[in-house]
């Protein structure tokens, strides 16, 4: 929204200024970054065999962080999606979704905590 986008030729517009195609192919890309991302945590059947390749499957601590990281870069172009409304709105509505598997909220239970105090 407030921030700038660099394009791929280093030039930098504000991400308010971005045409929709523009602001639309930027949110899939990350989307696409983060699915790649969160798939980078594969089970290595033959360690060894991965080690002579040179293949390193990340944790899935280290490969949500870096999903976190991009998620976070998408932060104002998502803002910029939402205030455009219509067919910004939907299309990168639909990829952040399908690039975090959501599309409601995230069911977790937390252990409720003992305390003397209350709030």
């Amino acid at each position: 929204m407030f921030d700038s986008h660099r394009d791929a030729n280093g030039n930098e517009i504000p991400i308010a200024a971005m045409d929709d195609t523009h602001l639309i192919n930027t949110v899939k890309l990350r989307c696409r970054q983060i699915t790649q991302a969160l798939a980078s945590c594969a089970t290595i059947s033959d360690p060894a065999q991965a080690a002579l390749y040179g293949i390193k499957a990340r944790s899935p601590e280290e490969a949500g962080s870096e999903a976190r990281k991009i998620a976070v870069k998408l932060y104002p172009y998502l803002s910029e999606a939402l205030l455009r409304g219509g067919v910004p709105q939907a299309e990168c509505a639909a990829a952040i979704r399908n690039a975090l598997g959501r599309s409601g909220a995230f069911a977790v239970t937390i252990p409720a905590l003992e305390s003397q105090e209350s709030f």
